[in-house]
């Protein structure tokens, strides 16, 4: 009986610790998993439309990044305007990202292997002063990174854009 008790008691001991290393890794999967640019489901047959459409009758669609406590939004200038939602975004247009707070600098991250265009060098760095523009040219749904820093922090998202041919 002596014999089995420590080795039940290890068992129990160690099992508790396994499990909360376990959990562990799982939040931390699920915390990197959220946080990674890569491709969305998304189809823009069903997902695009007149209100979401950004720069429909223009060459640039201006996307706007702001700093919002822990996080950040992304508004692009759709018919309407809504931060952090999908957007769209035919292909050969200008996308451009800038802030409208001088003080607030942003880095846009696109994954290296799923980019709206192969001239893409990511993560791309800019500010009020210094937007970045791309044209995308590979039709896709995409999740891009942004972060947007300012001089008491950052807020970070992940935002969805849909590139197209209509």
């Amino acid at each position: 009986m002596k014999f089995h008790l420590p080795a039940l008691t290890m068992r129990v001991a160690v099992r508790p610790k396994l499990a909360l290393a376990a959990a562990c890794i799982s939040i931390f999967s699920l915390y990197c998993l959220a946080d990674t640019p890569g491709l969305c489901d998304e189809e823009a047959t069903t997902s695009c439309n007149a209100e979401n459409r950004c720069a429909a009758s223009g060459t640039t669609c201006v996307v706007t990044l702001k700093r919002s406590g822990l996080s950040a939004t992304a508004t692009p200038d759709t018919p309407t305007p809504l931060a952090n939602n999908l957007f769209c975004l035919k292909r050969q247009k200008t996308l451009q990202f800038q802030t409208v707070n001088s003080a607030e600098t942003f880095t846009v991250n696109f994954s290296n292997a799923h980019k709206p265009a192969p001239s893409v060098v990511s993560p791309l760095h800019g500010s009020t002063s210094s937007p970045v523009s791309i044209v995308p040219t590979t039709k896709n749904c995409y999740i891009y990174s942004i972060e947007v820093c300012d001089p008491t922090g950052c807020g970070k998202q992940d935002p969805k854009i849909i590139i197209g041919d209509n």
